[in-house]
């Protein structure tokens, strides 16, 4: 691990190894005293193609005493922005993401989080409450989505028998109902 300090933007950035190869961290320390592992911080996690800029606006934010009540953990995830050096994207998989981001946060001292996630990070996130309920005290999640969009776009799980065009269904559980023989009513496009 090493560790940067910014201190215009009172962030401490931290490289950490993961499976996925090195994740970049950026920390923004709560009220002073109070050691990281007594606290349950705010973590951010950014959606596809982003980074921990995506969230920077957030710090300005903070109170007026200068510091934030929780610490702020800004993750660049494996693949994007700062941690594309090294990043083993071959092993890339939610699960994998998911031990990477525990893996950080419990190398930064802590046991317990409160996860907000953008896009593919709030998809993240709600995979992380339900891997480790135990340690994640809440979850936000800002229009969450999930890897499988594109899978269902790709192989689309019927085809509108009016129009000859695969309609995407990205929801899994209508690809089920669809499967099993089940009816469903899909409004279609108008014709030209």
């Amino acid at each position: 691990m090493s560790v940067q300090q910014n201190s215009a933007a009172t962030l401490r950035r931290h490289v950490f190894p993961t499976e996925l190869g090195p994740c970049v961290v950026r920390v923004q320390p709560r009220t002073r005293g109070l050691c990281a592992a007594s606290g349950t911080p705010e973590v951010y996690l950014h959606g596809a193609a982003g980074s921990w800029t995506t969230f920077q606006a957030l710090l300005s934010g903070m109170p007026l005493s200068g510091a934030p009540a929780n610490d702020r953990v800004l993750i660049d995830l494996p693949g994007w922005g700062e941690s594309t050096g090294g990043a083993r994207l071959e092993r890339f998989s939610i699960e994998a993401m998911a031990r990477a981001v525990n893996g950080v946060l419990s190398a930064l001292g802590y046991r317990r989080w409160n996860l907000v996630g953008h896009s593919m990070g709030g998809f993240l996130a709600l995979h992380m409450a339900a891997a480790w309920p135990e340690q994640t005290a809440s979850v936000a999640a800002i229009s969450a989505t999930t890897f499988s969009v594109s899978d269902a776009c790709r192989s689309p799980a019927f085809i509108d028998s009016r129009h000859s065009q695969p309609c995407c269904l990205p929801c899994a559980p209508w690809r089920s109902l669809v499967r099993q023989g089940r009816h469903l009513s899909v409004p279609s496009p108008p014709l030209a």
